[in-house]
């Protein structure tokens, strides 16, 4: 099922086809069902007369007319809330975009919301000197995070109402991320999930730790390959998280042996004592973690989706070193 969604001006513009609507169904029902928008949202759209249906002001109980076009106003153009990024800030690598949605790829060492004054130059920054370049106001609102030295895929909405879409299809596990990290080590189990708790570790500020204590945490892992260089061994792995916490997978992959590549503050850092530069590589700025594959569930394209962005960089380097590059183009 696919809607007819289009911006007007200030507005969402919506022409559900009959295919689009169950019979009987109400106007509120449906947009929780089709938007996935939450109950206490769409309330707030009638009570402030938001929801215009054809010429007149849209009710709660009003019920879906095929055919018939609604708007939802307001909430589209709206200031970006962060400052542009500067002219010498590199622009953005854009995987996809429509109306609604933008996916961009984040380069390791960036961070993707800073604080005002301190940090011109982060991802939020430069995702609203694209919409300035497109000559349109929109407020940059990023769907997840990533940490400023995990590169990869980040999911931004461009107006409120997939903005509150993808709150609830990231609630409901509709939007999937998968990572590839390259590790020290090989994992005694070359496919597994590792379930532990992960708390604030209270002896270092800023760090987290395995804890009893902790919030559950699940992540499933996948050894794609293994490199062996003298008396060292690295592995390359595939992760798909079933929860989001603050540095989840260098937590939970250092507490099976497995440290992420350059991770200094939970593993080994650069390399366990073997020096990069001996194999013709630069040292690490950061950490081989990178967020590969994103999946999500467009509402109004109604299909799922799916963008794929290959390491580069330093990350590349060493998989083409190690021979595991190959896996990722395979997998």
């Amino acid at each position: 099922m696919s809607v007819d969604v289009r911006i007007e001006g200030d507005s969402l513009y919506v022409n559900p086809r009959s295919r689009d609507v169950q019979p009987g169904e109400g106007l509120t029902s449906w947009l929780q069902r089709v938007f996935y928008l939450p109950t206490g949202f769409v309330a707030r759209l009638f009570d402030e007369q938001r929801v215009i249906v054809g010429h007149h002001v849209g009710h709660k109980q009003d019920l879906m007319r095929p055919g018939q076009g609604f708007h939802l106003t307001g909430d589209i153009v709206v200031n970006p809330g962060v400052l542009s990024a500067p002219e010498w800030a590199s622009d953005i690598v854009s995987l996809f975009e429509d109306e609604h949605l933008l996916v961009v790829d984040k380069p390791s060492g960036l961070l993707i919301h800073g604080e005002a004054g301190r940090d011109p130059d982060t991802l939020d920054a430069r995702v609203a000197a694209h919409y300035e370049k497109q000559g349109v106001q929109r407020r940059v609102l990023h769907a997840h995070r990533l940490d400023k030295c995990t590169s990869g895929l980040v999911l931004y909405a461009k107006h409120a109402y997939s903005g509150r879409t993808l709150d609830t299809l990231i609630r409901q596990k509709q939007v999937s991320r998968t990572y590839l990290a390259l590790v020290h080590g090989r994992p005694i189990q070359a496919t597994g999930t590792i379930d532990t708790a992960i708390g604030r570790d209270r002896h270092m500020a800023g760090r987290y730790r395995v804890h009893v204590g902790g919030k559950p945490a699940f992540t499933h892992y996948n050894t794609l390959g293994t490199a062996r260089v003298g008396n060292q061994r690295w592995s390359l792995l595939k992760c798909r998280l079933d929860t989001g916490r603050t540095h989840q997978i260098r937590v939970h992959l250092a507490s099976i042996g497995c440290p992420v590549v350059g991770d200094n503050l939970y593993g080994a850092g650069n390399e366990s004592g073997t020096d990069p530069q001996l194999f013709g590589l630069p040292k690490w700025e950061g950490h081989a973690l990178h967020a590969w594959r994103l999946e999500w569930y467009h509402p109004y394209a109604g299909r799922s989706m799916e963008v794929v962005s290959a390491p580069s960089g330093i990350f590349s380097q060493w998989l083409s070193f190690l021979k595991l590059a190959a896996l990722v183009q395979k997998d």
